[in-house]
């Protein structure tokens, strides 16, 4: 009886272990990714699928381009992931447009213009509407081009999948 009862024990902690470990990772793969500001579905990062001119619907940037947006807070971070350097600017949206507003270029903090941007799909201007906005998908447009985005995460911890 006494055997019984330790083995009983044992598998009880065994299970509690393997419970507390896939809560833990369900946890942390839930807010590894979470935005943490008050931008709703803009919030986080965003990876560059498609770049295309309005004017004839070519194609400038793909997805193997590596061109990412993030936005947190009241910052947007600009850059291409092949190179170090990146653009941090502050921003400000309405209902259906988003305005590049202070624009600083790393590693020096020089102030610059949105035309420093113009490789990586910001027009001369700053500004960008809003086409689509969810929390997978972002469409943006300029005067001249049309720039879709999905939301990219690189989570450690996969997403628990609902049941």
């Amino acid at each position: 009886l006494h055997l019984y009862n330790e083995h009983k024990q044992m598998k009880a902690k065994i299970l509690y272990i393997i419970l507390c470990a896939l809560a833990f990772a369900g946890l942390a793969g839930v807010s590894s990714c979470e935005k943490m500001d008050d931008n709703g579905d803009l919030g986080g990062n965003w990876q560059l699928v498609s770049w295309e001119r309005l004017s004839d619907g070519s194609l400038v940037a793909t997805k193997a381009d590596s061109i990412f947006y993030t936005f947190q807070g009241k910052l947007m971070k600009t850059q291409r992931m092949s190179q170090p350097d990146f653009f941090l600017a502050t921003f400000r949206t309405t209902t259906d447009s988003l305005v590049m507003l202070n624009i600083y270029a790393s590693p020096y903090d020089s102030l610059v213009a949105p035309s420093a941007l113009s490789a990586y799909g910001v027009s001369p201007s700053g500004r960008f509407h809003f086409d689509h906005l969810s929390s997978s998908r972002l469409v943006l447009s300029t005067e001249t081009s049309r720039l879709t985005f999905r939301k990219y995460c690189a989570c450690l911890v996969p997403k628990p999948k609902k049941w």
